[in-house]
C-alpha cells in the first residue's frame, strides 16, 4: 500500500510546475523576438531595393500587393524612396495642399522612423525638408550667410542610407485615385539644399 502524500506537498509540486513552464515560455518568447532579424530575408532598405536599385526613384505600394507590403491600409496611399547622403544632401518635398491626410516619414535602413512631418507642418500646401548628415549640416551652416532666406527644414541623420515614406489618405473609396497621384508625387532630389 502506498503512503497518502498530504495535500501541501501536491499543492506546491503544481505551483512549481506552473512556475516552470511560464518561465520556459517567457524564454522562448523572448529569443523568438530577438532572433527574428536574422530569419527576415533583409531589412526595410533591401525590401525596397527589389524594386529598384537606382536611388530617389519613387517607388508606389499598390494597393493589391499584399505580398510585399501584407499590413497596409487600403485607405492610405503609400509611395517610398530610398536615399543615400553619401553623394550629399536629399531634398524631399510632397504636395499635399488637397489632402485630407498627409505625411513624409523619413526611416533609416532597418526602417526605424527618424522624422515625421504630416500636412499640418506644410508650407503652401507643400511639406518640404533636407536630409543631410550632421557633417553636411554643419557645412551649409558655415557657407550661408548671416542674414538672408530662411534655409528649408534640414534634418540630421546619423545613418547615411534610409528611405523616405509618404502616405496620403483617401477620406472615401472615390478618393483613392487622386490619394495615390498625390503620393506618387513624392520628390527625393539628390544635392537639394
Amino acid at each position: 500500500m502506498k503512503p497518502v502524500q498530504p495535500r501541501e506537498g501536491r499543492g506546491v509540486r503544481i505551483l512549481l510546475g506552473g512556475l516552470a513552464v511560464l518561465l520556459i515560455a517567457g524564454i522562448v518568447h523572448i529569443v523568438s523576438l530577438l532572433a527574428t532579424p536574422w530569419w527576415l530575408d533583409g531589412d526595410a532598405y533591401a525590401v525596397l531595393t527589389r524594386f529598384d536599385r537606382e536611388p530617389l526613384k519613387t517607388v508606389v505600394a499598390a494597393a493589391a500587393d499584399k505580398t510585399v507590403f501584407p499590413y497596409r491600409d487600403p485607405a492610405l496611399a503609400t509611395a517610398f524612396c530610398l536615399y543615400d547622403l553619401a553623394s550629399g544632401p536629399v531634398r524631399v518635398s510632397l504636395d499635399v495642399a488637397a489632402a485630407e491626410f498627409g505625411a513624409v516619414s523619413v526611416h533609416d535602413r532597418r526602417g526605424q522612423p527618424v522624422y515625421v512631418l504630416t500636412n499640418r507642418s506644410a508650407s503652401q500646401g507643400v511639406v518640404t525638408l533636407v536630409l543631410m548628415t550632421g557633417a553636411q549640416v554643419a557645412a551649409a551652416e558655415a557657407a550661408e550667410p548671416a542674414e538672408g532666406s530662411i534655409p528649408a527644414l534640414r534634418v540630421a541623420l546619423a545613418d547615411a542610407k534610409g528611405f523616405v515614406a509618404a502616405q496620403v489618405l483617401a477620406g472615401f473609396p472615390s478618393a483613392e485615385g487622386l490619394a495615390e497621384d498625390m503620393a506618387k508625387a513624392l520628390a527625393c532630389k539628390q544635392n537639394g539644399d
